[in-house]
């Protein structure tokens, strides 16, 4: 699995648009806040061809440490989904 930082991203953004590193760090930083605007907002964000990032809240639940198995209580908490679209998952 790649991992791609907002620098890896701005740089090749710059590279293949012909924008300043500046300008497309400024870019690469407005739609992940975008994205996290939406969320706060709607609990979801669709981004057409490409997928939707939704809110899921998870309930409060016991849990087990496999190496010990002793049990522990994991707290309720909000979770990032992201689905992609068939056409993403199929590269079409």
């Amino acid at each position: 699995m790649a991992t791609i930082t907002r620098k890896n991203l701005a740089r090749n953004l710059a590279e293949n648009v012909g924008l300043s590193i500046a300008d497309s760090e400024k870019f690469v930083n407005n739609v992940f806040e975008a994205i996290e605007d939406g969320l706060a907002k709607d609990k979801k964000v669709k981004i057409l061809d490409f997928g939707t990032f939704e809110i899921r809240h998870k309930k409060a639940r016991m849990g087990r440490n496999p190496k010990t198995q002793e049990k522990f209580k994991i707290k309720e908490r909000n979770v990032v989904l992201f689905r992609p679209t068939t056409k993403l998952k199929t590269g079409n």
